[in-house]
């Protein structure tokens, strides 16, 4: 499923979930694919840290 260039209909590129895998490893993270409460796909991404404190905008 994140192998780049893999699609399931014709209409996509196949680059979506390799590219959100690429990030997510950039950043030490997991991603895993799962199945969605109500169907459909879920995407669960695990190792992330938040930063604390206040960002100024």
């Amino acid at each position: 499923m994140f192998a780049h260039g893999y699609r399931s209909d014709q209409d996509g590129t196949g680059f979506g979930l390799s590219i959100v895998r690429h990030v997510a490893e950039a950043h030490n993270w997991d991603v895993a694919l799962t199945e969605g409460r109500d169907g459909g796909a879920r995407f669960e991404f695990t190792a992330v840290e938040f930063a604390r404190g206040t960002v100024e905008r």
